[in-house]
């Protein structure tokens, strides 16, 4: 007759230790491959995410988008002279929001990255979408582009913008 096993309730923790003990030496050890010039821009991205959160926690929603929207004009011929900046700013907001304690959805990614590629001098046009469909209830989304470069925010369900022009389609 087999012998049926119990669940040890002593070993558990232990267990789950053990996972958390593994994941940060993952971390740690994908973290020691990172470049200077990486660990500067996820720096600034931790700090422009704090900054971010505090300003849509206190400013207006409608004062935080005019804002957003009047930040830079966009220059399609600059993107392709800053485009390694453009998507290691993409990259470093990104990486940081999935791993700071505090809220970091879609609209304080966008202000996040907007703000630093303003100081690199790269504007970049902020978009906010809807979506509206019988199979799911009314959401909301918002993204940043450079050109034709989504910075943050991309999304494979079409939203369609509320706020911001949408890019010209591009013919293939």
């Amino acid at each position: 007759m087999a012998r049926k096993l119990k669940y040890n309730k002593a070993i558990a923790p232990n267990t789950r230790l053990a996972a958390k003990i593994s994941f940060v030496g993952h971390m740690i050890k994908k973290s020691a491959r990172l470049s200077r010039i990486e660990w500067g821009f996820l720096t600034k991205a931790i700090v422009a995410l704090f900054w971010a959160r505090i300003e849509f926690s206190y400013k207006a929603t409608g004062k935080l988008f005019r804002d957003l929207q009047h930040n830079s004009p966009s220059y399609s011929s600059q993107y392709k002279h800053h485009n390694n900046e453009i998507k290691l700013i993409s990259w470093a907001v990104q990486t940081a929001a999935a791993y700071l304690p505090w809220r970091t959805d879609c609209t304080i990614q966008t202000i996040a990255a907007k703000r630093l590629l303003a100081k690199h001098a790269i504007a970049s046009d902020f978009y906010v979408g809807v979506k509206n469909d019988e199979a799911s209830p009314f959401s909301a989304h918002a993204w940043l582009m450079c050109g034709s470069i989504y910075v943050t925010g991309y999304v494979a369900e079409p939203f369609t913008p509320i706020l911001g022009q949408p890019p010209q389609q591009q013919a293939h």
